[in-house]
């Protein structure tokens, strides 16, 4: 079993980490029967079964989009899987060589190993999140702990000081037991709630798009041979944002999300709720001006209003209403961001290609030496075509380039939760701070989040 990190985030594979890849090959055909019945006892990861040796048709001239120690890695195993990550931009694998021959209870265990280093892989990295959201601050994680504690924060820096007295004697070992009992507070909803948000926190694929990408990347073959049947295709369709010609549904609204290909085949996307379509066309717009959907637009005056006034061209009414609340309840963004996602990848008429380019992806750029992340789709923003009604006094377009740039979206910040987190945040650094060096309280520095 071997892992191996890739650094370079252009060409790493951002696959779904509760996928289990095992190659059908000359030396594991045999046991396809054994493997599935094994893989089916398993709880935390899905085993995909690719019928393919790829042995038999590695490359030895790469692009530089590919990188070359991880294709020969997992171009020469029969198992691949990538480990969760424990931050965004973490990019680690694992590669397992099976045992040769007919001894089944060897290929048994070797599975049963990597299966073993990949839950408790998923365990760090979830402990880790949690420590990351309270150290180094997150919108909808602060408003997620207000929806849990129902404004009693001080339950959570309860909880920082106890983790802070384990640390600091050897209780136990660094945040585990925190984290550990942090879930134990949530039901299923809020379980369900903070794992979609770590899922988008992480950034990695849908298990749709993990197999695709992988797909592409075990067939990548030269120019001269490419046939185009495991490959991820470029765009060749466009998304138009339109007035309705007809009464539209309550779940429709009053504009179409339309796909139109470069033959003119046109396909209205259909969404389930609300809150699922006008997330995805809010990003869409978002898009092309800034380049994505950032959460801090639900957290200024200027930008309610104008998302505000956005909903009402969709829907009539109650736009600063639905506005207002995204604004209290940030974490519902990344429901209705699941929502929609979930559309897409139902509507079988886009197929894989056309899926992949219209589903979410999250983009991180730098405003004033600072990180900021983006909600957007991987369209590029010259394929987004908004097209107004001449009728309205103030169309959608205009709407859109009154949107207030980045730089206007800083020092906003939750301050019912301020002083709580300062607490929580001393106590962290508190705890995973070196005694070896003498760290005392009074060197504690908050963080620029908090100021």
């Amino acid at each position: 079993m071997t892992i191996i990190e890739c650094v370079n985030e252009k060409t790493a594979l951002n696959l779904n980490p509760f996928q289990v890849f095992v190659f059908l090959n000359q030396k594991t055909k045999g046991f396809e029967n054994r493997l599935r019945l094994l893989a089916n006892r398993q709880r935390s990861f899905h085993f995909v079964f690719i019928d393919d040796d790829t042995r038999s048709h590695i490359q030895a001239h790469l692009p530089e989009t590919m990188d070359f120690q991880l294709y020969m890695m997992v171009m020469n195993s029969d198992i691949v899987a990538r480990v969760m990550p424990r931050k965004a931009g973490d990019y680690r694998y694992l590669t397992e060589v099976l045992p040769d021959g007919d001894d089944w209870g060897a290929i048994e265990m070797a599975v049963q190993e990597v299966t073993r280093k990949l839950r408790n892989e998923q365990y760090l990295s979830k402990t880790n999140i949690i420590r990351r959201y309270f150290q180094y601050g997150n919108n909808s994680f602060v408003d997620f702990l207000n929806d849990v504690y129902q404004g009693d924060l001080q339950k959570v820096v309860n909880m920082s000081s106890y983790y802070t007295h384990m640390c600091r004697t050897n209780d136990v070992r660094r945040a585990e037991e925190f984290a550990y009992r942090f879930y134990r507070r949530l039901n299923e909803e809020q379980l369900s709630t903070i794992n979609q948000m770590m899922k988008e926190t992480l950034d990695y694929s849908s298990e749709e798009d993990s197999l695709l990408i992988l797909d592409d990347f075990i067939h990548y073959q030269s120019e001269e041979q490419t046939d185009g049947e495991h490959h991820i295709t470029k765009p060749t369709f466009k998304i138009v944002i339109s007035p309705q010609d007809r009464k539209p549904s309550e779940a429709e609204g009053r504009y179409a999300i339309t796909i139109v290909t470069d033959k003119d085949e046109q396909h209205n996307l259909v969404f389930t709720h609300r809150g699922a379509k006008m997330i995805y066309l809010l990003t869409l717009l978002c898009q092309t001006k800034i380049g994505g959907l950032p959460t801090n637009y639900f957290k200024t005056d200027a930008s309610l209003m104008i998302i505000g006034k956005i909903y009402d061209k969709l829907y009539g009414v109650g736009g600063m209403e639905w506005a207002k609340k995204l604004g209290e309840k940030v974490h519902l963004i990344t429901m209705y961001r699941t929502h929609a996602s979930e559309s897409i990848k139902e509507d079988e008429w886009m197929g894989q290609s056309m899926a992949y380019w219209s589903d979410f992806e999250n983009i991180k750029v730098t405003i004033w030496h600072r990180k900021v992340e983006l909600r957007s789709i991987r369209l590029p923003k010259v394929n987004i075509i908004i097209q107004d009604n001449p009728l309205d006094e103030e169309p959608l377009s205009a709407l859109v380039r009154r949107m207030p740039p980045l730089e206007t979206l800083f020092g906003i910040r939750n301050q019912k939760a301020i002083v709580f987190l300062k607490e929580i945040n001393k106590n962290l650094a508190l705890a995973t701070a070196s005694q070896m060096r003498g760290f005392d309280e009074d060197e504690y520095d908050s963080p620029y989040y908090l100021e």
